[in-house]
């Protein structure tokens, strides 16, 4: 077993890193921790909601990037639906995944015409696969997700000899983690999802951990369980 006290290293957007540190700070985590994003959010020209009668967000970014509305708003979990309503929307959480936004919206079944308002990088069709389900649905991207370079300070710790906890929220920051090796520390991951852990397949971590649901409450008790085997 690794003597060393280990590193956290969040690469998530720095607003996002910052509030998941928090939350760490919170539920009594004392280890160092380590912000270096691999991924810059960049706001576009939000759009005119007018003939939408509601809209899907499938992450805080998206509720970010535009202006408050009193439409109805699918969020995608409690965090992003915390953060819609905010802003004045009217909020319902699907408590899960794309997969589970997109069951809440047919189960729902709501009249008129929808709009996702998502980042350049999505996953899933969601608009394609309602509106093929009967309900129109526009997607609209709002947000960018650049690709950003660990720090110095991070590129040192993955090329040293502490172990280190990197936590991967999406797809997106474990492919860009991917391509800014080598990384020679005694890493463990703990992945938000399925895909996820598939991005980092080639890596040779200490340990994988995939978390029992796909929201940051879930991550952190993945992390705090994890702790507990040093």
């Amino acid at each position: 077993m690794n003597t060393f006290a280990p590193t956290i290293l969040l690469t998530r957007p720095e607003a996002a890193s910052y509030e998941f540190a928090d939350m760490l700070r919170k539920s009594g985590v004392g280890l160092p921790i380590l912000i270096s994003p691999v991924i810059d959010i960049e706001f576009m020209y939000p759009p005119s909601l007018d003939g939408f009668q509601g809209v899907l967000f499938t992450s805080q970014n998206g509720v970010a990037a535009v202006p408050g509305h009193a439409l109805p708003a699918w969020c995608v979990g409690d965090v992003t639906a915390k953060a819609a309503s905010s802003k004045g929307w009217c909020s319902k959480t699907a408590a899960g995944d794309a997969e589970a936004l997109y069951r809440q919206v047919l189960a729902d079944s709501p009249k008129g015409r929808l709009m996702h308002l998502r980042g350049f990088h999505a996953r899933g069709k969601l608009a394609e696969r309602l509106t093929c389900a009967g309900i129109p649905t526009t997607e609209t991207v709002v947000y960018r997700q650049n690709s950003k370079s660990l720090s110095a300070e991070a590129r040192v710790l993955l090329g040293g000899k502490k172990p280190v906890i990197i936590p991967l929220f999406s797809p997106r920051s474990a492919e860009h983690l991917m391509l800014q090796g080598p990384i020679a520390a005694p890493v463990t991951i703990i992945a938000m999802s399925k895909a996820v852990a598939q991005e980092v397949a080639s890596l040779k971590c200490e340990k994988l951990v995939l978390v029992k649901k796909p929201n940051a409450e879930s991550m952190l008790s993945a992390i705090i369980r994890h702790l507990h085997t040093y």
